[in-house]
């Protein structure tokens, strides 16, 4: 299968508290999440600055980088409820490649 990539600014990684499944009361384990702020290109030639989160299986190599480095990560795509949803496939986690340049935070081009 073949995916698209992201590629942004990483502004934050994170991890989730585990919780309760209100509906199922099933126990949801702690999740590993990566913010990247994603240039959007419009019709105009701007460009909008979206901040996107994904949840990936570890987070190591994102706190190898640091927040403020350049990413580009494998993605999937579906729509839900009208929008786009990403996703990082489990073989795409641990492949996120980056930069330690710094950039501007407008620079970053969301998907190729």
């Amino acid at each position: 299968m073949s995916y698209l990539t992201m590629t942004g600014q990483l502004v934050n990684v994170l991890t989730t508290q585990p919780r309760v499944d209100r509906k199922t009361g099933e126990m949801i384990p702690a999740r590993h999440q990566v913010q990247l702020q994603v240039a959007q290109p419009l019709e105009t030639g701007d460009q909008r600055l979206e901040l996107v989160t994904l949840t990936v299986g570890d987070r190591a190599p994102y706190d190898r980088l640091g927040a403020g480095n350049q990413v580009a990560i494998p993605v999937g795509v579906f729509v839900a409820a009208g929008k786009l949803q990403f996703f990082v496939p489990k073989a795409g986690a641990a492949a996120a490649s980056g930069s330690h340049a710094q950039r501007a935070p407008g620079s970053a081009s969301a998907l190729s």
